[in-house]
C-alpha cells in the first residue's frame, strides 16, 4: 500500500508531535518512582518508560516522512534557538550558584554553553543537527533507490542497530540505551520509506494493535525483570516497531480537528523549546513530588509539575521569539543569498 506524504503539515501529525514530546517529558520526570514501595507508582513508572522512548523515534519519523528541506536560513534558525536556550540555562545556573566570573568553572561553562551542539549538551539535538545537515543527501539517496534497494538498506541498518542490541545486547554505539546518531538516521530513513513506498500491509492495516502489543510486551518484560530500561531503549526493535505503529495509526486516522487545527499547529511549534528546557526544569521542580514516591500524592503532583513545565516553556518562548526573530531572519536571508550558489547542487 503506497502512502504519499503531503508537504503540508496536518493537525493530526502536529498532535502526534505534541504527544511525542509529552511522552518524553513524562519519561524524564517519573524516574524517581523506580522501585517505589507503592506498587501503583512503580507500575506507572514502568508503563511510562514502555512508551516514552517511542516519542523520540516518532519525532524523527515525522521529519523523515515529510522530509527535511535544508537551507542555510533554516539551519541558522535552528542553531539560534539551541544557542539561546543554552545561554539562558547557563546564565540562570551561574546566577543561582553565584559562580565567580573569573573562575575556571565559569569559563568552562561559558564555552560549553556557546557550543551546545558539539558539546552534546542535548544528545537528541546534536544528533538531529547532524541528520538535518545530511538530509539533502539522505533525501536524494532515498528518492534514487529502488524499493528493493531501500529495503536492503533498512534491513542492514536494522540488523546491526536494532536486532543485535535487542536480542544479543550488543550495542553498536558507546551509549547503552541506543541514543545515537545512527539510530536517528535509521528512523529518518524509515519515515522516508513510508512516504515513498508505503508501510508493509501487515503493519499498516493493524497499526494500532501492533502499537498496543509492543507497549504491553516492553512493559511486561521490564516489569518482570525489575528493569525499566531493559527493553525500553531507542534501539530496541519493539520500540522502533511500536513508534512506527503509533505513527501509522495517526496516518490512518481521518482526524481533521476543524475547530482546533490552528491551535494544535501553533502549540506544536513549542515542542522543541519544551524539549530544550525539559531536563533542566525537571531538575529544578521535581522536589515538589519526589518526596511522595511512596504515597498516592506522587502521580497528581507529578502531573501538576508537568503542567508547570508547559506553562514555563510557553512564557519563556513567547518572550524569546520577538527578541531573536528579526536578527535571525536577517542573518538567514543573508546566508541564503551567499551560500545558495555553493549549496544548490547539494539540496
Amino acid at each position: 500500500m503506497t502512502q504519499k506524504a503531503s508537504l503540508q503539515r496536518q493537525p493530526k501529525f502536529e498532535l502526534l508531535r505534541i504527544l511525542a514530546i509529552l511522552l518524553i517529558s513524562f519519561m524524564h520526570g517519573i524516574k524517581d518512582a523506580y522501585l517505589s514501595p507503592l506498587e501503583l507508582n512503580n507500575i506507572a513508572h514502568m508503563m511510562v518508560n514502555a512508551v516514552g522512548n517511542m516519542g523520540v523515534t516518532c519525532f524523527v519519523l515525522l521529519s523523515g516522512y515529510f522530509s527535511i528541506r535544508f537551507r542555510p536560513s533554516k539551519f541558522i534558525k535552528l542553531w539560534s534557538v539551541i544557542l539561546a536556550y543554552s545561554v539562558i540555562i547557563f546564565a540562570v545556573d551561574t546566577a543561582l550558584a553565584h559562580t565567580p566570573l573569573a573562575s575556571k568553572e565559569f569559563v568552562k561553562g561559558l564555552i560549553t554553553a556557546l557550543t551546545p551542539i558539539t558539546s552534546n549538551t542535548w544528545w537528541f539535538v546534536s544528533s538531529y543537527v547532524i541528520v538535518f545537515m545530511l538530509s539533502p543527501l539522505l533525501n536524494k539517496a532515498s528518492a534514487s533507490m529502488s524499493r528493493r534497494q531501500f529495503q536492503y538498506l533498512l534491513a542492514v541498518l536494522l540488523i546491526f542497530y536494532s536486532l543485535a542490541p535487542t536480542f544479543l545486547f550488543h550495542s553498536m554505539s558507546n551509549e547503552p540505551n541506543g541514543k545515537c546518531t545512527q539510530n536517528m538516521i535509521l528512523a529518518y530513513l524509515i519515515g522516508r520509506y513510508i512516504a515513498l513506498h508505503g508501510a508493509p500491509d501487515w503493519l499498516q492495516r493493524h497499526a494500532g494493535k501492533w502499537f498496543l502489543c509492543c507497549s504491553l510486551l516492553i512493559f511486561a518484560i521490564d516489569y518482570a525483570l525489575h528493569s525499566p530500561y531493559h527493553f525500553a531503549k531507542d534501539n530496541n526493535l519493539l520500540v522502533i516497531i511500536g513508534a512506527t505503529s503509533l505513527f501509522l495509526t495517526f496516518c490512518n486516522t481521518r482526524m481533521s480537528l476543524p475547530h482546533m487545527g490552528n491551535a494544535v499547529c501553533k502549540a506544536a511549534t513549542y515542542t522543541f523549546p519544551f524539549y530544550l528546557l525539559n531536563w533542566w526544569l525537571i531538575s529544578r521542580l521535581d522536589f515538589q513530588y519526589v518526596a511522595h514516591t511512596t504515597d498516592y500524592l506522587f502521580l497528581p503532583l507529578f502531573l501538576l509539575v508537568q503542567a508547570e513545565l508547559v506553562a514555563i516553556t510557553f512564557i519563556v518562548e513567547s518572550l524569546l521569539r520577538p527578541l531573536i526573530k528579526r536578527p535571525v531572519k536577517t542573518l538567514g536571508d543573508f546566508a541564503d543569498r551567499k551560500l545558495h550558489p555553493l549549496l544548490s547542487e547539494i539540496y
